[in-house]
């Protein structure tokens, strides 16, 4: 993700700032890949996504608002579905989840398909079913 120019015209934000929330969130995908991949103490990772999300408040010239975080809910959101593979019943095509699933995606498979829905509220899937490999 990277700053929204428009926004930080509007908000009177430098050329510099935004190149920082730049590379801030850079360095946060990568911070989730790691997380997820090498299954990161939960506790741990909420602190440092708690840091970044101050930082980026900070560089968007906004409050410091613990409500408005959403870093750790994107971790949970991608931690729950990232790697997941599933499988056409009709066709037996097969789909991974990739690392940039986002709230709200769907993903045609076969003649089947998963939305992956909102965290914590919903996720719906027809046609498919899941493969689960000996770490699932």
């Amino acid at each position: 993700m990277t700053a929204n120019r428009v926004l930080a015209q509007m908000q009177g934000i430098s050329e510099d700032a935004c190149e920082d929330i730049d590379e801030l969130h850079e360095e946060i995908d990568k911070l989730i890949y790691v997380a997820i991949t090498h299954d990161d103490d939960e506790a741990w990772v909420h602190s440092v996504l708690t840091e970044y999300d101050n930082q980026l408040q900070k560089l968007w010239g906004w409050s410091q608002d613990e409500s408005k975080h959403t870093l750790y809910k994107k971790y949970l959101f991608k931690k729950q579905w990232y790697g997941r593979t599933f499988k056409c019943n009709e066709t037996g095509e097969t789909f991974t989840i990739p690392f940039d699933v986002y709230e709200a995606a769907f993903y045609q498979i076969g003649d089947g398909f998963v939305d992956v829905g909102r965290w914590d509220f919903y996720c719906r899937f027809s046609g498919v079913e899941e493969i689960k490999d000996e770490y699932n």
